[in-house]
């Protein structure tokens, strides 16, 4: 499903909104995660994920422009896999592990199976994913993504709720057409104590407080 023309709109002057006031927010959150939400900064802090959650939790809109503060270009890269059961159909076999997404008011959701991605800066979801949660009106920013040995290419990420265990973590996802698994990087992963173990295929995921 592609983003609506109404999204486009709103996303645009979020956007346009930052640039009028980069100057300005250089001198406090230079270094910083902001999202800007109305035209105003909702939240702020040094991780994407937790500045759109607590931007979400203040304002209930899940459409935002997060960007760094005096380092809109940074790349965000996705490094080789590690990827909770081991999944023997991947040579050699890699862990996985199954978790619900859906849109930040949970009215869609989709249970995928995600391979786990210690390498990864950042979740990537299937297109497939992102139609079936009605991820594409929570429109969170652009970041510039890398693969392994690949050039930086500028994505739009979409915010969304990724649940695992009975704990649910909400983070911002390129969600791509060229994808063949779903993705947990380290933005969901690092909210967890992980065991892997694969001569005794073991997964385990433990929420940490």
């Amino acid at each position: 499903m592609p983003v609506s023309v109404e999204t486009q709109e709103r996303f645009k002057q979020e956007e346009q909104a930052y640039w009028r006031q980069r100057d300005e927010l250089l001198k406090q959150y230079s270094g910083k995660w902001v999202a800007i939400v109305g035209g105003q900064v909702a939240a702020s802090g040094n991780q994407m994920n937790k500045v759109a959650a607590e931007a979400w939790r203040k304002t209930g809109s899940g459409l935002m422009y997060v960007t760094l503060v005096g380092q809109e270009d940074v790349i965000l890269r996705v490094r080789r896999a590690a990827h909770g059961h081991f999944d023997s159909t991947f040579a050699p076999p890699m862990p996985t592990v199954t978790a619900s997404i859906s849109d930040l008011e949970e009215r869609n959701s989709t249970e995928a199976i995600c391979v786990m991605d210690t390498g990864a800066d950042l979740t990537l979801l299937r297109s497939e994913t992102a139609d079936q949660a009605d991820l594409w009106s929570s429109l969170a920013g652009q970041i510039r993504v890398a693969g392994i040995g690949g050039q930086p290419e500028t994505r739009r990420v979409y915010n969304a709720l990724v649940s695992l265990g009975g704990q649910t973590v909400l983070t911002a996802a390129d969600c791509r057409e060229d994808l063949g698994e779903d993705i947990l990087g380290r933005d969901v992963l690092n909210e967890f104590s992980l065991t892997l173990c694969a001569k005794r295929d073991v997964v385990e995921i433990k929420w940490v407080e």
